[in-house]
């Protein structure tokens, strides 16, 4: 009898033994390790996989780890728990491993990915300005236009408006005519630019053969050459 109690005792032992031991192998078991993908430079994002596992983990935590760059001495990043991660300064230099850690009933388990390559600094960006040359002015024949005639004694005074556009001072031709006689023509300098526009007065003494009967025509050129339409005004006194 006393046989019989220590057989059945013995069974029991090892029924819970081998209980036990089944217990402790359910849980979570890494089957694949973590990865890291992505550009490894400074601002660029990585993107870790949690690997597979058996024993059917219910939850996971990520971890992010700062290593020397021979994938060695890491620390745990703060905040750094997601399954991406954006690289920043004080990462150059530096490798990054991504934990894992599966969790079920039964347990946890603990799988870290293989060092990514050491993290570059993001290329200086320089920018090229591009200088657009202006297409060159062009510049356009001046213009004149008589205002106003007076004679006052021998005198005539003539009120003109001149225009241009070349910033130079112009040139005035102006000619006395009267049909059947000699033409008379005198030329004179405005003082200054037009800018674009000026308005000028010049007086002459006409000869004797225009006094009764005149025809007064102006041109305004500028140093390039280019000439403006006649402006004329004719009078009888």
């Amino acid at each position: 009898m006393v046989g019989g109690v220590a057989a059945i005792a013995a069974a029991s032992f090892a029924t819970l033994a081998t209980t036990g031991t089944a217990a402790s192998s359910a849980k979570p078991v890494n089957a694949t390790p973590p990865t890291i993908s992505g550009t490894v430079e400074e601002g660029k994002p990585l993107t870790a996989s949690r690997g597979t596992w058996n024993n059917s983990p219910t939850d996971y935590d990520y971890l992010w780890r700062r290593c020397a760059s021979d994938g060695f001495s890491c620390v745990n990043i703060d905040g750094a728990t997601n399954v991406t991660y954006t690289l920043k300064s004080v990462d150059v230099g530096h490798s990054l491993r991504f934990r894992v850690i599966a969790k079920n009933a039964d347990g946890q388990t603990t799988a870290s990915s293989a060092p990514s390559a050491v993290v570059q600094k993001a290329p200086v960006t320089t920018t090229t300005t591009t200088t657009t040359t202006p297409p060159p002015a062009v510049n356009h024949r001046p213009s004149i236009r008589i205002l106003a005639v007076r004679f006052i004694g021998f005198r005539v005074y003539v009120r003109m408006r001149v225009c241009d556009d070349s910033r130079r001072r112009l040139g005035i031709i102006q000619r006395d005519s009267r049909r059947g006689v000699p033409s008379y023509v005198r030329r004179f300098r405005t003082l200054s630019a037009p800018s674009p526009c000026s308005t000028l007065t010049r007086n002459w003494r006409p000869a004797p053969r225009f006094r009764h009967r005149l025809t007064i025509t102006a041109w305004a050129r500028d140093l390039a050459g280019l000439t403006s339409r006649p402006a004329f005004r004719s009078f009888t006194r």
